[in-house]
């Protein structure tokens, strides 16, 4: 059988394009499992089967690396996320309920993981864990803002924020101590009813 050729017109990618998308898949993977750990680039590149210098002609640098990596874990989340819930919007009570439930679940645990590892790094000033970190919470008070049956723009973008950071303060306290939040999302549910 003979190799297609393609058609006018049509370019292919380089494979310098394709070899980077693979690396970068392969190194959100590894964020996935362990975390946003302080992996010398050497022995990055060895658990890659490369070496360093050839990571470093398909990225920048090591902090290039990095941001790659992440929007490529950021893309699968959103696409977890577009499964899960529709677009419909929701009462703020109805939002806090899915949102905690869903970010809780044990198939977004890696993913909140690497979240609470940039936002950690993020939050003490090293780059480009902090970049990523603002633009991180922005994304998601959008998402939050889009989902909301708030009419008021600026009410909805307050009751976004709150939720964000009562969510965000419920999986930090049940990811360092289980069952410790129990009970608190139908507790601060009635709160935000009369939102």
């Amino acid at each position: 059988m003979e190799p297609k050729t393609p058609e006018r017109g049509v370019s292919r990618e380089p494979k310098s394009h394709a070899k980077r998308r693979e690396l970068i898949g392969k190194i959100a993977d590894l964020l996935l499992l362990e975390g946003v750990a302080q992996i010398p680039l050497r022995d990055l590149a060895k658990r890659l089967g490369t070496s360093d210098r050839m990571l470093l002609y398909y990225f920048d640098d090591k902090a290039d690396l990095v941001r790659a990596a992440i929007v490529e874990v950021s893309s699968r989340l959103g696409a977890m996320l577009a499964t899960s819930m529709s677009d419909a919007r929701r009462s703020p009570a109805e939002m806090l309920t899915v949102t905690a439930r869903l970010l809780a679940s044990p198939r977004l645990t890696p993913f909140m993981n690497v979240w609470a590892d940039i936002s950690a790094r993020g939050g003490r000033g090293e780059e480009p864990f902090r970049t990523i970190a603002r633009q991180s919470v922005e994304s998601w008070l959008e998402w939050l803002d889009s989902r909301l049956a708030v009419t008021d723009a600026r009410k909805r973008r307050s009751i976004a924020s709150a939720l964000f950071i009562v969510v965000e303060g419920v999986r930090l306290i049940e990811s360092a101590a289980p069952g410790a939040s129990r009970g608190v999302t139908a507790f601060l549910s009635g709160s935000f009813a009369t939102s």
